[in-house]
């Protein structure tokens, strides 16, 4: 069947329309026509692969990664950097009222400090696109130029180094992936509590401490808190190593952490902040949230939940170039 590509979705698919029924088409680009093979059939959708690009965009590009389209970790090889760009802050205007523009990263690939392997017979590899089928690789584009099996999955290169502080981190703990760009990231999380001025600050999923440290020159206080005992443990040490001694770290639940002070910074996992937090937070007497998130549709149910807050601000960050995947930095009001 030939398609017209609308619009490319959430999660890198383009979706096209075949008699009113919704079919998603992978590595497809908007605008293009395309000739598509159904592979499945759902009861609002329909799913189809690509036979052939009859007339492809011009912001189409030859992956530079030979597994691409096999395997599962990149979605968005077959565009321009430029194209990924424009797609991603397309996708997060249609969910959020006020989108600013997106900071691109400093390089597109090369750029994972850590990646997730498989093992199988042997061979070291991906899931494949299906996220069942192995995909053996001897290497990826976005970790390193040497080969896999030369190398480990974490790449150890000594401390995080931002505004003077010397962070530790460990591939047993949450640290953002792309140190580059995590700079660009923390820099603006910063510039924002100290617009701020807040007394007393709450961070949730503080991980290893970067942001809790970052704002305690900024406020009084700041309280810590972090699931993962080795994260708490490295958040301590940087505090000490870096002579910091109103930053207050605790190996707690979020959802059963008490808000202190007039500022919350939260970060959670892909999956979003469990309700009982967002309740937390709405019961307690802070003014201002910057909410972190690597998955707008969960950070838009969630600002969905925190009724009486209103989102002042919403910027995305490329962490994950070739992906499908954003990180935004968002700041809720009340």
């Amino acid at each position: 069947m030939k398609l017209r590509i609308e619009k490319v979705i959430f999660g890198g698919d383009g979706l096209a329309k075949d008699e009113g029924q919704v079919v998603f088409v992978p590595f497809t680009l908007e605008n293009e026509i395309v000739s598509a093979e159904i592979t499945s059939r759902h009861k609002k959708f329909s799913r189809a692969h690509v036979v052939e690009v009859l007339e492809p965009s011009p912001e189409r590009r030859p992956p530079p990664c030979p597994y691409f389209g096999r395997c599962g970790g990149c979605q968005l090889q077959h565009m321009s950097y430029k194209e990924q760009l424009r797609v991603k802050e397309t996708q997060l205007k249609e969910l959020f009222p006020v989108v600013l523009p997106i900071v691109e990263a400093p390089k597109t690939l090369y750029y994972r400090k850590k990646i997730s392997l498989h093992h199988q017979e042997g061979l070291l590899g991906f899931r494949g696109i299906d996220n069942h089928t192995f995909v053996a690789v001897d290497r990826c584009l976005l970790f390193s130029d040497k080969l896999l099996k030369e190398i480990p999955h974490f790449k150890d290169e000594g401390p995080f180094l931002i505004d003077n502080l010397s962070i530790e981190v460990s591939s047993k703990a949450f640290c953002q992936n792309f140190p580059e760009q995590s700079l660009n990231l923390y820099h603006y999380i910063k510039s924002l509590v100290e617009k701020e001025n807040p007394r007393i600050i709450t961070d949730l999923y503080c991980g290893v401490g970067i942001t809790s440290l970052l704002s305690a020159p900024l406020a009084e206080k700041v309280f810590g808190i972090e699931l993962s005992s080795e994260a708490v443990r490295l958040a301590k040490l940087n505090a000490q190593k870096n002579g910091i001694k109103n930053v207050f770290f605790k190996v707690q639940k979020a959802e059963n952490a008490a808000i202190y002070g007039d500022l919350v910074l939260i970060n959670p996992p892909r999956t979003g902040a469990d309700n009982a937090v967002l309740q937390n937070i709405l019961r307690s007497k802070t003014k201002t949230i910057i909410y972190t998130s690597c998955n707008p549709s969960t950070l838009q149910r969630d600002i969905k939940r925190l009724e009486g807050f209103t989102l002042d601000s919403c910027k995305p960050f490329d962490m994950f170039p070739q992906t499908s995947h954003v990180e935004v930095v968002t700041v809720l009001r009340r």
